[in-house]
């Protein structure tokens, strides 16, 4: 399920997405000036859907653990490592 764009804040862009469990995942984005501003937001949201399905689809990996703890912190670091790497994937740097 995908919410977009919650709210523009100076030179940043705060995005939502929700899932049908009610999971509630947030990223903040800088702004670009690389592309026009109607083609940066079309071509970041679709990234974004896939950023937050992937980030969604490893939470689900994460609760699917019969000793992870539903509704508490996360404590996992293959988690943890997953969700940097799709974060530098998404910044366009190679994950380390």
């Amino acid at each position: 399920m995908w919410v977009g764009l919650l709210c523009p804040v100076e030179d940043l862009r705060v995005y939502g997405y929700l899932t049908n469990t009610n999971i509630k995942l947030m990223c903040v984005v800088e702004d670009s000036d690389e592309m026009g501003v109607g083609q940066f937001q079309q071509t970041r949201e679709a990234e974004l859907r896939s950023f937050f399905a992937t980030v969604h689809d490893h939470y689900v990996e994460y609760t699917l653990n019969p000793f992870s703890k539903l509704k508490s912190p996360i404590v996992s670091p293959r988690f943890a490592k997953a969700v940097w790497t799709l974060v530098q994937n998404f910044n366009g740097k190679k994950a380390s």
